[in-house]
């Protein structure tokens, strides 16, 4: 993919006004197409941008509440609680971010929190389809329906589940959700997309305005068409997210399917064999578990700047055993875990040297 996304770099370089006037449209509804018939959505309720973050405050700059009361968790992803906490507030409304338990014992413990959280102000709910630093399925489907019986408008952060999980976009029916194609599907960097539900397209407008695009004014693609075109750049990312759906499939017999059921199957395995290793106990039930799995570890030390924050330990296993593995302050400092994932390309011997390496650490300490 890296050298399918150079040829499109190259033929932006080459000529870029025939590029971008004569054959960067067509590739790019070809591509949305693609991701469209993939995460189960129709092609005019999604638009691309180049990560889910950026999604996110698409959509918070687009909700007009104000004097509001906004719901999340304790376990959002820290650069969407942190656009959460700007837009919301310079909107005037209260961010609630309820605590959901960690370790956590069954869906309920998801389902009762955030339940708990509602108010007769509460108007917009994030919540994760998967969490980054717990590594929790949430039971999304039931979520969304318990706060829309409430009347709760709902962003799914969904940045991990393209993928990782059998995605069905319009059966979930949330109002608004964004993923990453860059992290599960294997896209190139900069690869992300918006869901609107119809419902609320005619409200919702681009953040960043450009030219105004008049095609498909008589049909539903209009809409999508406004968010296609931010200026000259390179979008090269978004022209293999195509490719790569089809290339992924080929790669084992069963296909997408296959790929999801090995990968969970080989994280659960793998952080299975750490965590006896190292005396502990997964926190969170298997049936709530992907590709990717956390694991508890020895508390850090409480830092002073969290922006890009490593632990001694992830910076240990990094500069001594070349292990990259993020290892994360959770649910808050010093309390550590450490996440697991797989990928096709990883194996349960990589697993079996990352739990020598922290036995080792720990007999050091």
């Amino acid at each position: 993919m890296i050298e399918k996304q150079k040829h499109y770099m190259d033929l932006l370089e080459y000529e870029p006004v025939d590029f971008s006037i004569r054959k960067w449209f067509p590739l790019y509804h070809a591509n949305k197409e693609a991701l469209a018939e993939f995460i189960g959505a129709k092609p005019h309720d999604i638009y691309l941008v180049p990560n889910a973050t950026v999604g996110v405050n698409h959509v918070l700059h687009n909700t007009k509440d104000t004097n509001k009361t906004w719901l999340t968790t304790n376990h959002a992803y820290g650069a969407c609680q942190h656009a959460l906490q700007r837009i919301g507030g310079a909107k005037g409304n209260e961010i609630v971010k309820v605590t959901v338990p960690f370790p956590l014992q069954s869906e309920d413990d998801i389902l009762d929190a955030i339940e708990s959280g509602i108010t007769p102000d509460t108007t917009l709910a994030l919540i994760d389809y998967i969490s980054s630093g717990s590594a929790i399925i949430f039971p999304i489907k039931k979520i969304i329906e318990r706060l829309h019986a409430r009347g709760v408008k709902v962003l799914v952060d969904a940045a991990h589940a393209p993928g990782m999980v059998d995605l069905n976009v319009d059966a979930l029916d949330a109002d608004y959700l964004v993923a990453n194609c860059h992290k599960w599907m294997c896209c190139p960097k900069g690869s992300a997309f918006v869901y609107v539900n119809p419902r609320h397209q005619a409200e919702f407008h681009p953040v960043l305005y450009s030219f105004f695009n008049d095609w498909d004014v008589d049909n539903a693609r209009h809409w999508s068409n406004q968010f296609i075109w931010e200026g000259t750049r390179d979008y090269s990312a978004y022209l293999c997210i195509k490719d790569t759906i089809e290339y992924m499939a080929t790669l084992v017999p069963g296909g997408w399917p296959e790929i999801m059921a090995r990968n969970r199957a080989l994280a659960i395995q793998g952080a299975k064999l750490i965590a006896d290793k190292l005396g502990v106990s997964l926190p969170v039930p298997e049936s709530m578990l992907g590709s990717i799995v956390t694991i508890p570890l020895w508390d850090d030390k409480v830092p002073t700047k969290c922006f890009h924050y490593y632990s001694d330990l992830k910076n240990k296993l990094y500069d001594t055993y070349q292990i990259e593995v993020p290892c994360m302050l959770f649910p808050k400092a010093p309390t550590q875990h450490m996440r697991v994932s797989a990928q096709l390309y990883n194996s349960l011997a990589q697993y079996e040297y990352l739990a020598e390496c922290l036995l080792e650490i720990r007999r050091g300490m």
